[in-house]
């Protein structure tokens, strides 16, 4: 059995056979525009969309922040030493 199957949209030639599998590409086609949401329906956008992540924890940035505004005053105080 061989099964050919191609498209005008697709250049390329399976053949299928009970001995091998072999693929002809043709030459590549004019470049296409990129994608814009437009392309796509509500539902598979709404596809991408994984799942909520949890809440980052940001503690460690708040002391971070606050030694950075201690160690600022200190120098302030200390002459900016």
């Amino acid at each position: 059995m061989i099964d050919i199957k191609t498209t005008d949209e697709v250049k390329a030639i399976n053949v299928r056979s009970p001995i091998s599998v072999e693929r002809f590409v043709g030459p590549p086609g004019p470049p296409g525009k990129p994608f814009t949401f437009d392309d796509f329906t509500q539902e598979q956008l709404e596809s991408l969309r994984g799942p909520t992540g949890p809440a980052p924890d940001v503690a460690e940035f708040m002391v971070k922040d606050e030694l950075e505004q201690i160690i600022i005053e200190l120098k302030k105080i200390n002459g900016g030493n």
